[in-house]
């Protein structure tokens, strides 16, 4: 839970609590079956907030959508990783010169093709 979420919480539970108290005791008489309530929707509400206040924050699950996109990037990735993989090392040359080509792209010294901003980021 967020702690936005816990603070919301906390503060309805006691805002709950004042509420039955003043059910319980406003224009009436002090007996002992209000006084149990009470003393019982106290111990409730300090409880709840002690343990409120000391849960852990729990981890946001991915949606769908992030799933089903890092599934889509993994598949557009596997289908290049295929392509690259059954080209000949003549193929590959024309690729990485063509790509060098391009004003935009950079090969590096290990052969890697690299953007620009990449290339620029790692003389820096």
């Amino acid at each position: 839970m967020k702690s936005e979420h816990k603070a919301l919480s906390i503060i309805a539970m006691w805002f709950a609590v004042f509420a039955i108290m003043a059910i319980l005791f406003i224009g009436r008489d002090v007996t002992l079956g209000p006084g149990i309530l009470a003393f019982m929707t106290i111990v409730g509400a300090i409880g709840g907030t002690i343990e409120l206040a000391q849960s852990g924050t729990a981890k946001e699950t991915p949606t769908q959508n992030d799933r089903d996109a890092e599934k889509a990037k993994n598949r557009a990735s596997a289908r290049v990783d295929k392509l690259l993989s059954g080209l000949s090392e003549d193929d590959l040359i024309t690729l990485r010169r063509r790509l060098a080509d391009d004003d935009s792209v950079r090969i590096s010294d290990d052969g890697e093709v690299v953007t620009l901003e990449q290339a620029l980021r790692g003389r820096q």
